[in-house]
């Protein structure tokens, strides 16, 4: 596959296999999406040059498929820390239209290609902050107001549950998509704070053979 193109077939075949059916318009919105990703990541860092040729399965495809948890509602408010290209949010919000998203990053270039990402594709809905999370969480209008938070790899499952909690309105949740350390890592969270009620989904079974012990864990209070 060309690392600057997308193919609409190779879209809706990935995508259809995991069973998420795509329209033409979300379609051409993954397709937008990677030609942006492709044009500013030698100057914003937004994916590794390795992970060019498979945007798509390893990015777009690993993030939508969180839209097949039961805590991400269609109407919901969702944070997405340490964002970096976009991701999970952003496929996220492809897929399911009617969420109100907020990206942060605490990198300016990150947040200016997002900036220009959400204008390119034309969401609504979205806000991008520039910012480190717990400067975020200094602001009343942000505590307690999501209804879920997402990571990627922002940093280890406990600190990543504390930066979160703020944020978080009663019985919402945090969702990470881990990788091989996961169980390890859900162990000292479970030392570390009690009270925390935490559920595995590896991703496999949702139809992503390309992250082999890749899983979404997600973390609430019990």
């Amino acid at each position: 596959m060309s690392t600057t193109q997308l193919c609409a077939s190779d879209v809706r075949r990935t995508f259809s296999a995991a069973n998420i059916f795509l329209d033409a318009v979300q379609v051409n919105l993954f397709q937008l999406y990677h030609s942006e990703l492709i044009r500013w990541n030698a100057r914003a860092g937004l994916v590794s040059v390795g992970d060019e040729a498979r945007i798509l399965e390893r990015h777009f495809l690993e993030s939508a498929l969180l839209t097949k948890s039961a805590n991400l509602q269609p109407d919901a408010r969702v944070l997405d820390l340490g964002t970096g290209g976009g991701f999970p949010g952003v496929p996220i919000k492809i897929v399911l239209s009617g969420i109100c998203l907020a990206l942060l990053d605490s990198k300016r270039k990150k947040t200016l290609f997002l900036r220009s990402l959400c204008d390119r594709l034309g969401l609504s809905g979205v806000d991008v902050f520039c910012v480190r999370a717990e400067e975020l969480a200094l602001r009343n209008e942000c505590l307690q107001t999501f209804d879920v938070v997402l990571s990627r790899a922002v940093a280890d499952l406990g600190s990543l549950w504390g930066l979160s909690v703020p944020f978080l309105k009663q019985g919402g949740a945090l969702l990470t998509i881990r990788g091989s350390r996961a169980k390890a890592e859900i162990q000292a969270l479970r030392e570390q704070r009690g009270g925390v009620s935490v559920a595995v989904q590896p991703l496999s079974e949702w139809g992503c053979a390309a992250s082999p012990g890749v899983c979404l864990v997600t973390v609430r209070h019990a």
